[in-house]
């Protein structure tokens, strides 16, 4: 079964290198490492965020500055969440939390628009006041 894997995430890459080729090469670069997560289309991106961010109960005011979190959210192909985690903190931990919770809270992952979940692993950066 695990060459069957490897073999659909081979083809999912070379789909989206494929896609990101069309769009002139501005489409992030997909990792090809097994785990390094590559970066979703920006238009997916933003499809996902504002899916998670009305789900973030976080009260910003009380920050200086703007600190951005990085997450890696393991997705299944339908498109929920497996397992997420804090790869780069913010540095305030009520703010990493808030993001966490809101993911758990969120379950899934919108499909793109071809009704598909692009990537199997996604980085993603939130930030309270964007």
């Amino acid at each position: 079964a695990n060459a069957a894997a490897e073999k659909a995430r081979a083809d999912q890459l070379a789909r989206l290198r494929a896609a990101a080729g069309a769009e002139g090469g501005s489409g992030g670069q997909v990792g090809s490492s097994v785990g390094g997560g590559g970066n979703a289309p920006p238009a997916y991106a933003d499809k996902v965020r504002r899916k998670i961010k009305p789900l973030i109960v976080f009260n910003p005011e009380s920050l200086t500055g703007n600190p951005a979190v990085i997450v890696l959210v393991d997705l299944a192909p339908d498109g929920a969440i497996l397992k997420r985690s804090v790869l780069t903190s913010s540095g305030v931990q009520g703010w990493d939390q808030a993001v966490l919770q809101a993911l758990d809270r969120a379950e899934t992952f919108p499909k793109d628009d071809n009704g598909v979940i692009p990537m199997r692993q996604m980085k993603l950066t939130f930030k309270p006041k964007d």
